[in-house]
């Protein structure tokens, strides 16, 4: 039951920025996500996974769900930085 509630909330965390991420890369531009909050986001999930993976070894359902959360942050960073970069 435990591993039930661990595995539930990991993947909704995980699918928190695919949305955004898709809706970015569907309109080709930063929808308006603060690139600080990207970074700190991204960075606190980097730093997490490895905490974990460093911790219990590797798992692949926390690979599986950091994966696809740090990509998604990452596309949201990348856009944004893109613009600020053409502006």
């Amino acid at each position: 039951m435990l591993e039930l509630v661990g595995l539930a909330s990991g993947a909704l965390f995980s699918y928190a920025a695919v949305p955004s991420a898709f809706r970015t890369i569907k309109h080709g531009h930063s929808l308006g996500t603060p690139l600080d909050l990207s970074l700190c986001v991204f960075s606190g999930i980097a730093l997490m996974a490895t905490y974990l993976f460093l911790k219990n070894g590797f798992d692949w359902v926390l690979a599986l769900g950091y994966g696809v959360e740090m990509l998604s942050w990452f596309v949201l960073i990348a856009y944004d930085i893109k613009e600020r970069l053409e502006s």
